[in-house]
């Protein structure tokens, strides 16, 4: 048993490291993955990851623009070689939005909760990040509670730096997760009914997400089972 988690392990290292792409197990979504109506929005766009990535880019991405009456929103799925929980937010701190809130709530289910955070730009810029991880059998990653320092790593006091080190002995696993994410940018102070209605457009895109990742990687296993068996130069045919 022990042998069998070292191997695991070096093969989820080795999957992490890989470049982006199939090669690494990641899904290829398409456009219709996510239907033109979706929570009142409206979809106006897909854009595929990019195929060739940079030396060192872990990140695969594939994005749906939506507009509805209140504005424009990015809906992604995030694939990186993430293991347990990963914190969007400090992503967004490092591109220059400032975290003003960050809130987890709960679904009607109960069973997956997701962050809603809000941020801040110079001069009047706001943007609102909602999001969510799931691991590959569908099942959810739980976010951590965390404190706005907690959450981008800044500013943290002594025992703020206590209570990271043990939110990710929690939090993280071995096993990869996937993202899903509905990004709003807009100017001026974020409408509430804008959030609601972001939030409803990431809690039906993240069941869709979760169900195309269940359909892919159950066909990638029927296709794996149905080919033939490779016994000392011999085939052997079932």
């Amino acid at each position: 048993m022990i042998a069998i988690k070292i191997i695991q392990s070096q093969f989820q290292l080795t999957t992490r490291f890989q470049p982006p792409g199939p090669a690494r197990g990641d899904l290829e979504l398409r456009d219709e993955c996510l239907p033109e109506t979706m929570a009142g929005w409206q979809k106006q766009g897909f854009t595929p990851p990019q195929q060739e990535v940079p030396e060192g880019q872990r990140f695969w991405t594939h994005s749906w623009l939506y507009q509805c009456k209140f504005g424009s929103a990015i809906v992604a799925f995030d694939q990186a070689g993430f293991t347990g929980w990963h914190e969007l937010s400090q992503c967004y701190a490092a591109q220059g939005w400032t975290l003003e809130n960050r809130d987890i709530r709960e679904d009607k289910s109960g069973n997956w909760n997701y962050v809603v955070s809000e941020f801040s730009k110079p001069p009047n810029q706001s943007g609102l990040v909602v999001f969510s991880l799931f691991f590959k059998d569908g099942s959810p990653v739980q976010p951590p509670e965390l404190s706005i320092h907690q959450a981008i790593r800044q500013n943290m006091s002594w025992l703020e730096r206590i209570d990271d080190r043990l939110d990710n002995l929690t939090a993280k696993s071995t096993d990869p997760a996937l993202q899903c994410q509905t990004f709003v940018p807009t100017s001026g102070p974020l409408d509430p009914a804008l959030i609601e209605q972001a939030i409803q457009l990431h809690l039906e895109s993240r069941q869709l997400f979760v169900q195309q990742s269940l359909n892919e990687h159950s066909q990638n296993a029927a296709t794996e089972a149905s080919k033939p068996e490779s016994t000392g130069g011999t085939t052997t045919q079932q």
